[in-house]
């Protein structure tokens, strides 16, 4: 399970980045990294 929350960010960098181009994804990922971190 560990693993998979450790995916999170990068899976859903790239969920956004199908959907909405590389900045938003990158937006998404940075977000999903802190709140990872918090």
């Amino acid at each position: 399970m560990k693993f998979l929350f450790d995916l999170f960010p990068i899976i859903l960098f790239f969920v956004a980045y199908k959907f909405s181009g590389i900045f938003a994804a990158t937006a998404v990922a940075i977000v999903a990294t802190v709140g990872q971190i918090a």
